[in-house]
């Protein structure tokens, strides 16, 4: 969705926890510089990743039974994808607060608010 002032934001409700999620390919490169202290542990993310699959269904339970809460995010690239994004995330307990959420922030964005 677009807002007033002409940023093109995705807005949606993360199913896994972020700290889940691997890094996008273009932020790898520059995380896997020798500059960065946080280089080295990427590729030990991979090997763990099939560990962190296996919780997945127990972080949803936690969810459902409102202990979890969901993420919210919307993320932006006013400067063009080479760049970092502009990215807003919120918590929230509940899943249908979760998608009220998601509907009341497009909103929001799309009328230039933030």
């Amino acid at each position: 969705m677009t807002s007033v002032d002409g940023l093109e934001w995705t807005v949606r409700r993360l199913r896994v926890p972020p700290s889940m999620l691997p890094h996008p390919p273009r932020e790898m490169v520059n995380l896997s510089h020798p500059q960065n202290e946080v280089g080295a542990p990427l590729p030990l993310g991979f090997v763990l990743l099939p560990v962190a699959a296996l919780c997945l269904p127990f972080v949803l339970l936690l969810r459902a039974l409102r202990l979890l809460p969901w993420t919210i995010q919307a993320r932006t690239y006013p400067w063009g994808k080479r760049t970092p994004p502009v990215v807003l995330e919120y918590q929230v307990r509940g899943r249908e607060e979760s998608l009220r959420l998601v509907e009341d922030l497009a909103a929001e964005l799309e009328c230039g608010r933030r």
